[in-house]
């Protein structure tokens, strides 16, 4: 079956739930395959997706602190697909985007309109507002919402 390319929340469709990751995925390191390969493996054993998202314009460039590209948004979306993901969401980074809290991220994107069961992340992994999010706050907003955050 093909990855499923699903351009912005908006797009996307109802569903039961899903093991996610969150990231930029630029360039394809060690890091990254470890954590794509424990996605694809969470996934098959709890028989839900897999689910990566990332961002068409980075946080870094949208910042004005634009790092060099080391892949392209196809070979990014064919190392996914080659890894055996099957959902990828690009998030459009704006500013309304940029203004969601790290809470408010976790709450209404990964638990209520995504139903995370399982996310994966990196031990340098920031997200939110003033990327105030981190892998402690995490772990803490997912007892309550039902769902296993782990570092890879």
């Amino acid at each position: 079956m093909p990855m499923q390319l699903i351009r912005g929340i908006h797009n996307l469709k109802k569903q039961s739930s899903c093991v996610l990751t969150i990231g930029n995925f630029d360039g394809v390191h060690t890091g990254h395959q470890k954590i794509i390969k424990r996605l694809v493996e969470k996934a098959h054993e709890l028989k839900m997706p897999s689910l990566v998202i990332s961002f068409s314009v980075t946080p870094e460039s949208f910042f004005g602190r634009p790092k060099a590209r080391l892949s392209s948004f196809r070979d990014k979306h064919l190392f996914l697909k080659s890894m055996g993901v099957d959902k990828h969401l690009l998030i459009r980074f704006n500013d309304s985007f940029s203004q969601t809290s790290a809470t408010s991220f976790v709450e209404n994107i990964l638990v209520e309109k995504l139903k995370v069961r399982h996310c994966f992340i990196g031990d340098d992994f920031r997200f939110g507002k003033d990327r105030l999010g981190n892998y402690e706050l995490l772990e803490k907003l997912s007892k309550p919402n039902n769902f296993i955050a782990e570092k890879v």
